[in-house]
């Protein structure tokens, strides 16, 4: 398993250097650091496109927060209970430390697209890689 900064540098580095918006970079390096087969880390990380910029640009729930649920989920398998409580304290830990999990009010006054916007939200992506990933190392 990764540790905490790893996987915080491979989630911004998913985002960032290889184009996925913040849900598919998030699953992505969480799932890879859970040890997750490629063609499942591939079924994911294509179900989480959507979700990108607050839900497809709509600006409502954060991508990157949705990405951690996604990957959450799909290591808690059948274990619901588990699946909505490790969501939960993902959830918790996000709003504990932003406040909020509205895209639009996270990246108030930055424009989607812009390097500014990309940055911001590549500080996102780190955070709910790292807390998804600790969650899931409990």
């Amino acid at each position: 398993m990764e540790t905490s900064t790893d996987i915080r540098d491979i989630a911004a580095e998913n985002y960032l250097a290889k184009k996925l918006n913040c849900a598919e970079a998030v699953s992505k390096a969480v799932l890879e650091a859970g040890g997750c087969a490629s063609e499942v880390v591939d079924a994911v990380v294509a179900s989480a496109c959507g979700f990108g910029a607050g839900v497809g640009g709509a600006g409502c729930i954060c991508g990157a927060l949705a990405g951690g649920i996604m990957a959450l989920s799909t290591f808690g398998k059948a274990d619901k209970a588990l699946i909505r409580e490790q969501s939960r304290r993902l959830h918790a830990g996000f709003v504990e430390k932003h406040k909020v999990t509205c895209c639009r009010a996270l990246g108030r006054g930055l424009a989607f697209g812009t390097p500014e916007r990309k940055q911001y939200c590549s500080g996102l992506v780190r955070d709910v890689a790292e807390l998804a990933v600790n969650i899931t190392g409990e």
